[in-house]
């Protein structure tokens, strides 16, 4: 009856000196033990990272105790299986960042219910460039396209959402490039901006990401108003409003994001460009439109005097089917942002389901996108989203895509009745046997016309 106790102090007293990262987590995922190799590690203190929930996710802001669970969380798998491999990373208020490969085993009750998960690291971290390696004898794969896409998201997270603050600026193309690039000299300057783009390509959550990358000294509020929805009076006495309470040369400046500025009816317009010729106050403007304004000022269909204001700087955000390659890192950011919220977890999507996505045109944009994610996740019941669980449409492309339709070929009339008229014309000699006059018999035509046939064609020399 003794043993027992004294076996649990021997193996507690052990755990807590081992040079590995040690932890446990409860089946609720909390972390609920860690040793003390496991907060030195990690670079978080013990008692700010106990009671925490690991989730699979890179949402969390860089340097919070969150963010350093969301690195000890383990693969999704790790619940359903005897025993996982994944890597955790640790660094989150020291740096560098560090990964390390960790075992998972999940402890279960007499009924086979899982009550618990105990997790391992290596005493060596991985070198850079290496975190998703592993070797193929172990359980969890270390190195599919999911765990990349992770890893990816994780490190865009690290080095550019403490500026950007939004996965819908996630991407590793040139166009996504130029995008960030824009939002940060924006968020500098404190200038108005005109967002640039179809429905659904992240407008609004661009002027949101300049807006809270921009100074927090004296910022005031934002405040949204959809000008294709919003009644004149309303959005008159909105920024008549803020203009009373922040005026020019006070402490705070307020920003109003106006929504769709292209669709403003005629008399908002008139309404709009007397206040902006009247007004005192310091409002900044971030609107967003569908074309860009100065343009259509030229051609007549918008105030230049609006235009000019609202166009500052320019952002043109294209549409997801213009930047395919980024499709796989947006949907990954969008399974973790579902993950962050504490249902289920699942790691991402598998290479098959991947590729369906990247033939389907997305005329909906990333607010499409961001709904198929949704319904697929809904429908997974498995660590990976499949082909199956993608709704109907995606197939449809997809089996589109397979099989294309032929093209057309275009006929020119004029072109291919002189191939005719120039096949018949060498029939006919070779049937009179170069005789002329017996090929323009043939033919039904005069001598003289056969001879003009035949020079215009290129068949005998003037």
């Amino acid at each position: 009856m003794t043993r027992l106790p004294r076996t649990a102090r021997v193996l507690a007293r052990l755990t807590t000196e081992a040079a590995h990262p040690v932890y446990l987590l409860d089946e609720d995922g909390v972390l609920i033990f860690c040793n003390q190799a496991c907060a030195e590690w990690v670079g978080t203190p013990a008692e700010m990272l106990l009671g925490q929930k690991c989730l699979y996710h890179s949402q969390a802001e860089p340097g919070t105790a969150e963010a350093a669970a969301s690195g000890l969380a383990p693969p999704p798998e790790a619940w359903t299986g005897w025993a996982a491999l994944g890597v955790i990373t640790g660094g989150r208020f020291v740096e560098p960042v560090r990964r390390r490969q960790a075992c998972f085993l999940v402890l279960k009750n007499s009924d086979g219910e899982p009550i618990g998960l105990l997790a391992i690291a290596q005493d060596e971290d991985l070198p850079e460039g290496a975190a998703g390696e592993g070797p193929e004898k172990l359980a969890a794969p270390l190195s599919d396209e999911a765990h990349q896409l992770h890893e990816q998201l994780r490190q865009f997270h690290l080095e550019k959402a403490g500026r950007c603050r939004m996965d819908r600026l996630v991407g590793q193309g040139l166009l996504m490039e130029r995008v960030r690039a824009q939002v940060d000299a924006a968020a500098a300057s404190g200038a108005n901006v005109l967002l640039v783009g179809p429905p659904g390509s992240g407008r609004r959550h661009t002027a949101q990401a300049i807006y809270y990358a921009s100074d927090p000294a004296g910022r005031g509020p934002l405040v949204p108003l959809d000008c294709a929805i919003l009644p004149e009076e309303v959005i008159l006495s909105t920024l008549a409003n803020l203009s009373r309470r922040y005026p020019r040369g006070g402490r705070e400046r307020a920003a109003i994001l106006l929504q769709e500025v292209d669709q403003l009816p005629q008399e908002v317009q008139r309404g709009l460009v007397e206040f902006h010729k009247s007004s005192r106050s310091a409002l900044r403007v971030l609107a967003t439109a569908q074309k860009a304004l100065l343009p259509l000022a030229a051609e007549g269909g918008f105030p230049a005097d609006l235009a000019v204001w609202f166009s500052t700087i320019v952002i043109e955000l294209p549409p997801l089917a213009q930047r395919r390659e980024d499709i796989p890192l947006l949907a990954q950011a969008f399974v973790e942002q579902l993950n962050a919220q504490g249902r289920k977890q699942i790691r991402g999507f598998s290479s098959e389901a991947l590729d369906r996505m990247a033939a389907y045109d997305w005329p909906g944009n990333l607010d499409e996108l961001a709904q198929v994610v949704a319904e697929a996740y809904t429908k997974s019941e498995g660590p990976l989203i499949s082909p199956a669980d993608l709704p109907k449409m995606i197939h449809l492309a997809w089996e589109a895509a397979a099989y294309p339709r032929p093209i057309e070929e275009t006929i020119v009339l004029d072109q291919f009745l002189k191939k005719i008229e120039q096949e018949l014309l060498r029939r006919a000699l070779r049937q009179a046997k170069g005789n002329k006059a017996k090929a323009a018999r043939l033919l039904g035509v005069s001598r003289p016309r056969l001879y003009r046939l035949l020079v215009e064609h290129g068949l005998l020399k003037e």
